[in-house]
């Protein structure tokens, strides 16, 4: 499977660099030029009795670059989300230099929930009250990434990685990504997986936002 990742610097909105494949008109994962991160998880049922699909909506790829395009915070992240309908449900990591949180989407419901133990951590169920449906209790991945930061000592890249690696699924994890909002730095391995093996490729973002 081909990947890539792109710098855009759209006229009148903010610059932002997308890891994702070839073809992809939008974005799955990417930051910006103001240090806000997103990455997504799919999701495929919530408790909320939303619909899993609504034509109305914008779809997810689209509404994820469009944050990138015009969000400069977590904060502003949660309106955009909120005033825009969707098309489908997932689940949103989103960082800038301050804050984390995770955002729990549906086509009716926007949930956040912040970070345990100084780690935010997510997978692929809903754990927001009135979106979780109990299926994250066979969740496996969840308690070992939940259990990465236990302390004073800040995680560095290799520790990231560590984490990651340890509930990487083998060929299925075909892209391994550490976003630094503080520096505007991506540390990134693409190929064929697990990726979070592979010699990682670190990208100085912030200069490629300004065309440097």
């Amino acid at each position: 499977m081909y990947k890539r990742q792109v710098v855009y610097r759209p006229k009148g909105k903010k610059a932002f660099a997308s890891v994702g494949f070839p073809g992809l008109i939008g974005v799955a994962s990417g930051m910006n030029e103001n240090g806000v991160a997103i990455t997504i998880n799919e999701i495929t049922s919530s408790a909320d009795g939303s619909a899993k699909f609504d034509p109305e909506g914008t779809p997810m790829v689209l509404l994820i670059r469009r944050l990138l395009e015009e969000c400069a915070s977590v904060d502003e992240v949660e309106r955009l989300l909120k005033a825009t309908p969707r098309t489908t449900m997932f689940c949103l990591t989103v960082a800038d230099r301050k804050t984390s949180a995770i955002f729990e989407i549906t086509t009716k419901s926007v949930g956040r929930r912040g970070a345990e133990h100084d780690v935010t951590t997510c997978t692929n169920h809903f754990r927001t009250a009135g979106l979780s449906n109990g299926g994250e209790r066979n969740c496996w991945r969840y308690p070992k990434l939940d259990a990465a930061r236990r302390g004073d000592s800040k995680l560095g890249v290799e520790d990231v990685t560590r984490a990651l690696d340890s509930v990487a699924q083998g060929p299925n994890t075909i892209q391994h990504m550490i976003f630094e909002p503080e520096t505007l730095r991506l540390h990134v391995a693409l190929g064929y997986g697990p990726t979070t093996r592979l010699p990682r490729k670190t990208v100085e973002l912030g200069k490629l936002f300004k065309g440097e």
